[in-house]
């Protein structure tokens, strides 16, 4: 059988490109014979670079939205005040809040906030509030990014993001000068006002099944009873505990109640899966470390 002639290599290249050549100038050909041709002045590449122009514009601004909303639901923190943390506090002269001689706040909650602040590189607005109570429905309100005043866990709280406890506090009893009563036992029959936020927290005290429980909304008027000899003694926070004292130095005392159950003190922030809660959460190990350390 006769061999086959093989066709020199650089022949078929010469080819591939004499088509590819060819393929060219026929669309060349092709727009410079259209109605659009006509408007480049026989120049119709123009166009195709004019169309390559416009695919690279828009690629680069597909790349720069995407990068753009990446980045900011990683690195954005949305707060009240563009660049702002705005934090509702309640102040109760104590370790946990108090004024310095300077005006200035200081305790354990401004230094956690604070904190949070320069990690998330944002300026802080630090608010004085005067209730717990007013804290929450500021945060309802859209007014705070989050609140902080020895908030209990023993609290119910809705539709926002509740942090890790960074401090915890006993039962205080309140009761007459030179009474040391610190324990339910052997109280029965006893009535007792009870703050309604230590409500629940007070039921874990043994010996409660046997008292006269009595609710109260206002510290003042549970130390006007005591005083008065209405009720027996009465059941509160730390900070109710010691506002009574002060307000009533020759006729109030405080103890905490032995054995008794604690509270834990939380921060809570503005709406629902509030990613600064986790950051938060970071600063607040931190500082729990640094406790244990000491």
């Amino acid at each position: 059988m006769a061999e086959e002639k093989k066709e020199p290599v650089a022949k078929k290249a010469k080819e591939g490109i004499d088509a590819g050549e060819n393929k060219e100038k026929g669309l060349l050909s092709g727009l410079n014979n259209s109605p659009i041709g006509g408007l480049f002045g026989g120049r119709p590449w123009i166009l195709l670079i004019a169309v390559a122009f416009v695919i690279v514009i828009l690629l680069i601004v597909i790349i720069a939205s995407i990068a753009g909303r990446n980045g900011g639901s990683q690195g954005g923190i949305s707060t009240v005040e563009e660049g702002i943390l705005t934090v509702g506090i309640v102040v109760g002269g104590d370790r946990y809040a108090a004024y310095e001689d300077n005006g200035s706040l200081s305790g354990i909650e401004p230094e956690l906030v604070t904190s949070l602040a320069e990690a998330e590189d944002l300026g802080l607005k630090l608010i004085e509030v005067d209730t717990v109570d007013n804290l929450i429905k500021m945060l309802d309100n859209g007014e705070l990014d989050m609140a902080v005043g020895r908030i209990s866990t023993a609290r119910s709280i809705s539709n926002h993001t509740i942090s890790d406890a960074y401090g915890q506090s006993g039962i205080f009893f309140v009761t007459t000068l030179h009474d040391y009563t610190d324990s339910l036992d052997l109280m029965s029959g006893y009535s007792a006002g009870i703050m309604s936020d230590m409500a629940e927290l007070s039921k874990e005290l043994s010996g409660y099944l046997y008292i006269s429980p009595h609710d109260y909304t206002s510290i003042i008027t549970l130390g006007e009873d005591i005083v008065s000899g209405k009720i027996s003694f009465g059941l509160c926070n730390e900070r109710d505990a010691i506002t009574l004292v002060k307000g009533y130095p020759n006729d109030i005392q405080l103890q905490q109640a032995a054995n008794g159950p604690k509270e834990q003190y939380v921060a809570v922030f503005r709406g629902r899966n509030n990613p600064q809660t986790l950051i938060f959460n970071a600063i607040i190990s931190d500082y729990m470390d640094n406790l244990a350390i000491q």
